[in-house]
This record gives structure tokens, C-alpha cells and sequence, in this order.
């Protein structure tokens, strides 16, 4: 019932997005979108649980994929706070390893559920938890060195313009 719920107040905001024609390609509308398709794929799987299968774990892994990506994108919306200026120099840099970063997080994920007769899905498990926990483990301090900045840059105060004598 709450993911449920939230998927009612995200898709709220989504059509608020529509209603008031703001830009669709803003980091507004990518995190909730990403918001949605995870917390939508979530209340699916607890409706309806998924067999044990390869396809099954894909289903149950794939929304970590999500998270990861929503993680990235309120990474990059710091990163353009604090450094608004040089964004459109370093926005390219940012999509880039945004892409690599998803994809690599996909591709791992496919390969580990594709060992999975050869391994076992307990080996397939770990591996997934091992990559998904690096991936958020670098995002997270990406996330913490922008909060600093953004905190640094936006609530210290600024010295008075003292003249000289």
C-alpha cells in the first residue's frame, strides 16, 4: 500500500509537470520518472511476487538499476548548484558517466544472472550486491563532497567587505 501510494503522489507530480508545461528535460522530470518506474516495478513485485528463475532475479534486481540512476541524477543537480557557471563545460562529462555508470550496473547484472547454472544464484547474488554496493559506495561520496560544496558555498557566511585602511 505505500509504494502504492507514492506511485499516486509521483504520478501527481509527473502530470503537474504536464499540466504546467515546464520542461520535460529537467532533473525534476528525470528523477521522477526514474522515481516512478522503480517504485512501480516495486509494488508490481510485491502484487505479484516473481519465480525464482532468471528472469525472475532480472525483474527483482533491474529496479536497483533505477535507483542507481535517480542517485547519479540528484548527484549531477549538486554538482550544477555548486558549479553553475562551468556546468555546460562539464555537463557532456557528467552525461557520459552517467550512461557508462547505468550501463556497466545492466550489463553486470545480465552477465551475473547469466552464470547463474554455473555459479548458482547464490555467487549471482553476491556479485550483485558487490556491484551495486561500489557503484552507490562512489555515488555516495560524489553526493557528500557536492553537499559540502553546496552547503560550503550557500549557508557559511561571507565575510563583510571590510574597507582597507
Amino acid at each position: 500500500a505505500l509504494y502504492l501510494g507514492l506511485v499516486a503522489v509521483v504520478v501527481f507530480q509527473i502530470s503537474k509537470i504536464f499540466y504546467y508545461r515546464h520542461k520535460l528535460s529537467s532533473f525534476q522530470s528525470g528523477i521522477l520518472l526514474l522515481t516512478f518506474l522503480w517504485l512501480s516495478f516495486r509494488a508490481a513485485l510485491f502484487l505479484f511476487p516473481a519465480a525464482p528463475t532468471s528472469l525472475g532475479y532480472f525483474l527483482e534486481w533491474l529496479p536497483t538499476t533505477f535507483q542507481i540512476a535517480t542517485f547519479l541524477l540528484f548527484t549531477m543537480f549538486f554538482a550544477y548548484l555548486v558549479d553553475r557557471a562551468g556546468w555546460q563545460a562539464r555537463k557532456r562529462v557528467w552525461k557520459a558517466a552517467a550512461v557508462a555508470i547505468v550501463t556497466l550496473t545492466i550489463c553486470i547484472t545480465t552477465a551475473s544472472l547469466l552464470s547463474i547454472p554455473h555459479i548458482g544464484v547464490d555467487a549471482a547474488f553476491r556479485i550483485h550486491l558487490a556491484t551495486t554496493g561500489l557503484s552507490f559506495l562512489a555515488i555516495a561520496l560524489l553526493l557528500i563532497y557536492y553537499s559540502y560544496r553546496l552547503y560550503d558555498s550557500t549557508f557559511l557566511p561571507v565575510a563583510p567587505n571590510v574597507p582597507s585602511p
